[in-house]
């Protein structure tokens, strides 16, 4: 990265380390995302089992 962004003594370290920070944030970010859509999956394949189990029992009673 020093050699797009400077050498140490001119300023390049400090460039260079806020974009490892950028790059790391941007994956937190994805990780966080896929998180939240697997948790978001998981919720939606709960409720339509709960849904399908009630629609099974209310037959039976009938």
């Amino acid at each position: 990265m020093e050699a797009l962004l400077g050498s140490k003594n001119n300023g390049g370290g400090k460039a260079a380390d806020l974009a490892r920070l950028l790059v790391f944030e941007a994956a937190m970010e994805v990780q966080r995302s896929l998180v939240g859509l697997t948790a978001l999956k998981l919720g939606v394949v709960y409720a339509v089992d709960v849904l399908w189990m009630m629609i099974h029992l209310v037959s039976l009673g009938t």
